[in-house]
């Protein structure tokens, strides 16, 4: 999910995964001289940590379940917008997953790591494909009319993308046979999704919640500053030890 000043309003942190399993945010940042990407431990008072600067510049789009490694969108001026894989161990060394002519973005492991969900240009719209992880095998289309912002449901078994102001869900049947069913419509409203470079919402551990971002119709804006929100965060959703 991306962020806007998520840290400290002198410098902009945005473009933000997080994993469920360690509750560490990873973002791009331009608190240092080269713009990068961090990560942060929750819980906790140690500084973010620099993951990754320089060329290329990384946006950090979704974690392995298992931790180990970002699926990441970088800007090239030959190929658009492509697809990276940023290690987490060793020399955490960027890799390029997928280069082509078009635009990819909006990279999303499934939980079992064995698919990426993208979305690509490569037919001209904006559209949602699937592509086999990490031998690039099987490439599977998944919307017809437009798509944006994929993002797994915590057990595997759908996929969900924006169209438009409207959130779309494909079953999955990861076993025997990998398939996917046709898209159909969830619900349509004034919600801030995401984009081309994040998305907007997310899906509850259990599958039966969204957390949204409800589009304001007042005109009037108010900047709301919260002291010691970590806290209230921590209250909120407690750490699975503390549940």
């Amino acid at each position: 999910m991306f962020l806007l000043n998520f840290f400290c309003p002198s410098f902009v942190d945005r473009f933000s995964a997080t994993t469920l399993l360690t509750r560490i945010p990873v973002f791009f940042s331009t608190r240092s001289e080269e713009s990068g990407v961090y990560w942060k431990v929750i819980e906790g008072s140690a500084p973010a940590e620099l993951l990754a600067a320089g060329e290329p510049s990384l946006l950090p789009c979704s974690w392995s379940r298992d931790g180990k490694f970002l699926a990441c969108t970088a800007r090239d001026s030959n190929t658009q917008d492509d697809i990276w894989i940023l290690p987490l161990d060793d020399d955490r060394k960027p890799q390029p997953f997928l280069r082509t002519p078009y635009r990819e973005y909006n990279p999303m492991l499934s939980p079992d790591n064995r698919w990426l969900a993208y979305a690509s240009n490569e037919t001209g719209d904006m559209q949602i494909y699937l592509l086999e992880y990490p031998d690039r095998g099987r490439k599977i289309p998944v919307s017809t009319e437009g798509g944006k912002a994929p993002v797994w449901s915590p057990d595997g078994r759908e996929l969900y993308y924006t169209s438009g102001s409207t959130l779309m869900v494909a079953q999955i049947t990861p076993e025997p046979d990998f398939a996917i069913g046709t898209p159909k419509r969830l619900f349509e409203g004034s919600y801030n999704m995401g984009g081309n470079l994040g998305h907007g919402y997310d899906v509850s551990l259990d599958g039966k919640r969204f957390l949204m971002i409800k589009k304001s119709e007042d005109p009037e804006m108010q900047l709301i500053h919260v002291q010691n929100w970590f806290e209230e965060l921590k209250r909120l959703a407690p750490p699975e030890k503390d549940r």
